[in-house]
């Protein structure tokens, strides 16, 4: 009775922390999949569990878009080490963005020491929490795109004025970044509009929570982007 106690006081802790927590055997099989979890990456439990890391769901890259899962497993490789060590990358979002996350691989072993799986822990970008804010106050002043829910060309233009005269004033210089989607007309063509938004929906997203606090990113208009 003791040792159930312990375990459902466990299991309660784990799905009320607020990183994400996952379980995967020494198949890469995800045997575990918490909240906070589902809450960063979109994806349920019941779609998770059972399935392997490799099978395209999360999609794990580093900086450079090197898929990590197919080369070489980092949950094999940061749980051989003796110490555990953090690694930036992003996880695919069923919604289709990107999201930037801080990753620990933890090696589980049994009572006999021997290695049974991988504990993998990874949180959010730290910065999500100043972008909602700041989306909220773009909303209230009429300066949202309503289909992206990023800066809409209005916001765009106010900003990109207001830094040139301060660079003009001797100011700090300040990149700007163009963007635009590549055939968005052939996956309107072929796929039709509601799919075609929801790229456009899907790259804003990941502008947005890859973004900085002091970095804007916004849609100029169509599949154009401005960062």
């Amino acid at each position: 009775m003791v040792m159930q106690n312990q375990k459902t006081f466990y299991q309660n802790v784990l799905e009320n922390i607020s990183d994400g927590v996952a379980f995967v055997d020494l198949n890469l099989k995800v045997t575990y999949w918490n909240k906070a979890a589902e809450r960063i990456t979109g994806f349920g439990a019941k779609e998770v569990l059972g399935r392997s890391c490799r099978d395209e769901i999360l999609c794990h890259v580093d900086a450079e878009g090197n898929e990590l899962c197919t080369s070489g497993c980092r949950l094999e490789a940061a749980a051989s080490q003796e110490e555990s060590k953090s690694q930036e990358a992003y996880l695919h979002h069923k919604d289709g963005h990107r999201v930037p996350v801080s990753i620990r691989v933890i090696s589980a072993k049994d009572e006999e020491g021997r290695a049974v799986g991988y504990i993998e822990v990874f949180n959010e970008n730290p910065w999500r929490e100043v972008m909602s804010e700041r989306l909220g106050l773009l909303e209230r002043l009429a300066l949202l795109d309503p289909l992206t829910q990023i800066a809409n060309r209005r916001y765009l233009e106010t900003k990109l004025s207001s830094k040139t005269q301060e660079l003009r004033r001797g100011g700090a210089a300040f990149g700007v970044l163009f963007l635009d989607i590549d055939h968005f007309k052939k996956v309107n063509d072929t796929f039709g509009h509601a799919v075609g938004d929801q790229v456009i929906k899907s790259v804003a997203s990941t502008l947005s929570v890859n973004s900085r606090p002091f970095d804007l990113a916004g849609r100029w208009g169509g599949e154009e982007f401005v960062v």
